[in-house]
């Protein structure tokens, strides 16, 4: 595993004038965070790049703030420079409590200015750095990467993340929930011992407040209702749109992350840490036949 800061070298570069706008679409964590972009058509370009650069817009994905988070923004490369052996380790070791036998020479981590807090696709993690959660809190990026990492080797299972494209009819709808239960389950479980143990707080941020739950079971509960309500829909074709599913799947509620949270910490406290590694590498719609009934029984 290791760290490629030259995505951060050629923006800044950029701002100051000694590169083109235009040279950074060569960079790979612009070429990953583009292909990540494609499958979920969220909007991410060189043009987008530009309006930020020349100070027409922070109000892009993942750019709010840009200019005066800036100062901020090299103290933390600088920190995570100064401490990578430190904070790599703590993410490796949290990946291997799942994924035991894993080998983590082909991943690489990307510090970038921009889109989404973070993702894992392809071999690569992608972490925007203007991120207020990361610039107070040092340690918030390292469970964020831990989450993401969780994700690069979910991929090495299961193959390349679903895109929206996949979605075509209402069974694609429920296969699609059931896979991204799974998929963000897996990633957030993987942080949740380094974030016991760092003390970081479950409120704040919806990516925080994915770990309310483990003091509130009326929200584990209220999600089992939400899902079983989705899937009814979906099953008797009530879902009058894509948009409407996204919304009631991904939206306010982060029903597909904090539902597979939910389900990986109930198999942890009932069979134990073996029996999530095992379910991990399970075909989504197997894991949720398998699994999604401990919730049930606990809700009875």
């Amino acid at each position: 595993m290791r760290v490629n800061y030259s995505y951060i070298e050629e923006f800044f570069k950029i701002l100051s004038g000694q590169a083109a706008i235009k040279d950074i679409q060569h960079n790979t964590a612009f070429k990953i965070i583009s292909a990540h972009a494609n499958k979920f058509e969220n909007d991410f370009s060189l043009h987008k790049l530009e309006k930020v650069i020349n100070k027409k817009s922070e109000e892009i994905f993942g750019f709010k703030d840009f200019f005066k988070n800036r100062g901020a923004i090299l103290n933390l490369i600088n920190l995570m420079k100064e401490k990578e052996g430190e904070w790599l380790k703590e993410v490796q070791e949290s990946i291997r409590c799942l994924f035991p036998k894993t080998e983590f020479k082909d991943i690489t981590i990307y510090p970038v200015i921009g889109y989404d807090i973070g993702i894992g696709i392809n071999k690569a993690v992608c972490i925007n750095v203007n991120t207020e959660i990361f610039l107070n809190n040092f340690k918030e990026l390292i469970s964020t990467t831990i989450h993401e990492t969780a994700h690069v080797m979910y991929e090495k299972y299961h193959g390349p993340i679903r895109g929206l494209n996949e979605i075509d009819s209402f069974h694609s709808m429920k296969e699609f929930l059931d896979y991204y239960i799974h998929y963000e389950g897996t990633g957030i479980f993987a942080a949740k011992k380094f974030r016991i143990k760092n003390r970081l707080l479950n409120s704040g941020t919806p990516i925080q407040e994915d770990y309310l739950l483990l003091s509130n079971k009326d929200m584990t509960f209220k999600l089992l209702n939400e899902y079983r309500s989705l899937v009814d829909d979906l099953k008797h074709n009530k879902v009058h749109s894509i948009y409407e599913f996204l919304e009631r799947g991904f939206g306010r509620s982060r029903l597909t992350h904090r539902l597979g949270f939910a389900i990986f910490d109930a198999i942890n406290r009932k069979y134990g840490i073996e029996e999530v590694q095992k379910a991990i590498v399970l075909p989504s719609e197997k894991f949720m036949k398998k699994y999604l009934s401990i919730l049930e029984q606990e809700k009875a």
